[in-house]
């Protein structure tokens, strides 16, 4: 089954990290991270508007966090990402540094996040019928939305 050592693909790796290579040069990365996530206006009051109503269900159906971290204030450290991404491997879906690779672990998602990571997933029931259609034509997209509800 070949040889179990990755020793030699992670040395194959790591002389394709760019830094390697070439200086790192952050005036080439300018505007890279354009889809950085911006606040939508209104969605603080669509929130605390909808979960006086709705908080419980939301934690039923275990969306509650991910709704409550759509709050948190996410900001952008560009030259920390620019720096991060000379050490991924595409090949590898992780970080190499001189030790080794390294990814992230759950315990980071949780320590990050804050996210539930010990509960089990519940799928989706792609059969049942929706009991609620979302209204879009000429809505003017989420925030029109969050004005309406």
């Amino acid at each position: 089954m070949g040889n179990p050592d990755p020793t030699d693909l992670i040395n194959l790796e790591t002389h394709r990290i760019p830094f390697k290579q070439s200086p790192m040069d952050f005036g080439q990365w300018a505007g890279a991270f354009r889809s950085w996530p911006n606040e939508t206006p209104g969605w603080k009051e669509w929130y605390h508007r909808l979960a006086k109503f709705k908080r419980v269900q939301w934690d039923e159906l275990k969306i509650g966090q991910c709704i409550n971290l759509s709050l948190s204030q996410m900001e952008k450290n560009e030259p920390f990402v620019i720096a991060a991404s000379y050490f991924w491997s595409d090949a590898l879906n992780a970080f190499l540094f001189g030790h080794g690779p390294m990814t992230p672990t759950l315990a980071d998602v949780l320590m990050l996040t804050g996210l539930d990571i010990s509960s089990p997933d519940t799928p989706f029931d792609y059969l049942i019928k929706p009991t609620h259609r979302l209204e879009k034509k000429g809505i003017g997209g989420w925030k029109g939305i969050s004005a309406k509800t």
